[in-house]
């Protein structure tokens, strides 16, 4: 039997930045926000305290999430996407649970992110909760969402 491989880390070639900026380009911004022009080179991407992470299945890119790590303890989670082909596989689960893995490494104790309102069903069914936080999102068609996670006594 076939056991599928995951992995969650940072692009580590031109060819892997490319996909991960078209992956966040294609399945969010051409779908969710047409009006905004997709910035690869956006200067929050370089931020030190941010992870840009390509999320992969059997050494194929097909995901990314970018984990802004803030000094009060909370991870945003950035622009969460799955190429379409992959959706309904319970891949984005995957996705999130090892995302909040690796924010839970850095020492975070709160997620949050935006959520587009399709995916706040998503969202919720992984243990986030509709709340605003500190610098969510004004934007009409996005949900704040935040998830606590449990600390080691």
């Amino acid at each position: 039997m076939f056991t599928p491989c995951y992995e969650l880390r940072a692009p580590q070639s031109a060819a892997e930045w490319d996909l991960y900026h078209q992956i966040r380009k294609t399945c969010l911004f051409d779908v969710y926000h047409p009006w905004i022009v997709y910035d690869p080179n956006h200067p929050d991407e370089r931020e030190p305290n941010n992870h840009p992470l390509g999320f992969f299945l059997n050494g194929r890119m097909i995901g990314a999430v970018r984990v802004d790590l803030k000094a009060d303890g909370r991870a945003i989670f950035r622009m969460v996407a799955i190429l379409e082909s992959y959706r309904g596989q319970r891949c984005g689960d995957r996705l999130l649970r090892m995302a909040e893995a690796y924010a839970d490494r850095q020492g975070a104790s709160a997620i949050c992110l935006n959520s587009v309102r399709q995916a706040v069903r998503f969202y919720s069914r992984n243990g986030f909760v509709a709340s605003r936080w500190e610098g969510c999102t004004a934007c009409p068609t996005s949900e704040p969402m935040i998830k606590s996670l449990p600390r080691a006594a």
